[in-house]
C-alpha cells in the first residue's frame, strides 16, 4: 500500500482532523511532492499543535490496523494515487473520499458500474443517476 495512504490515515485519526483538513494539507502538498504528506512545514497552518502532538500516538494505532490490512490483502487508495477512480473523483468533487480501502481486482474500479444506495428521504443530488 502507499506510503500517501498510511500517512492519510494517520492523519484522518487525529483528533479533530476530518477529509476537509486533510484535502487542504494535499493541496499544500501537491506544490512539495518530494516531501512526505505529514512534514511539519507543510502542516502548519492546516493543524492545530494539539494535532500535530497526537500525530505520534495516531500513527502507533493506525500501524496496528495497517499491519491488520495487509494481512488480509486489504489496499489502501488514496486521493492522490493515480489508482483513485476519476470517475469517483469527477462525480463527487470535493466530497470525493480521501482514503477508499480496496479488496478485491482494483480494476474493477475503472470499469462500468452500477450503485445501489437507500435512502427514505433522499435529496436531489441523490436521486441524479452518474
Amino acid at each position: 500500500m502507499a506510503a500517501h495512504a498510511f500517512d492519510l490515515m494517520t492523519l484522518l485519526d487525529a483528533p479533530g482532523v476530518g477529509p476537509s483538513r486533510v484535502r487542504k494539507l494535499l493541496k499544500r502538498w501537491r506544490e512539495s511532492p518530494e516531501l512526505p504528506v505529514t512534514e511539519g512545514r507543510l502542516m502548519d497552518g492546516v493543524l492545530t499543535p494539539t494535532q500535530i502532538a497526537a500525530l505520534p500516538e495516531c500513527r502507533d494505532r493506525v500501524k496496528r490496523h495497517w499491519d491488520d490490512l495487509l494481512q488480509h490483502n486489504v489496499r489502501a487508495i488514496s486521493l492522490i494515487d493515480a489508482q483513485y477512480p476519476e470517475s469517483l473523483r469527477n462525480a463527487l468533487g470535493e466530497s470525493a473520499p480521501v482514503l477508499l480501502l480496496c479488496l478485491g481486482s482494483l480494476e474493477l474500479l475503472n470499469s462500468l458500474s452500477v450503485g445501489f444506495c437507500g435512502s427514505r428521504e433522499a435529496s436531489a443530488k441523490g436521486q441524479t443517476p452518474y
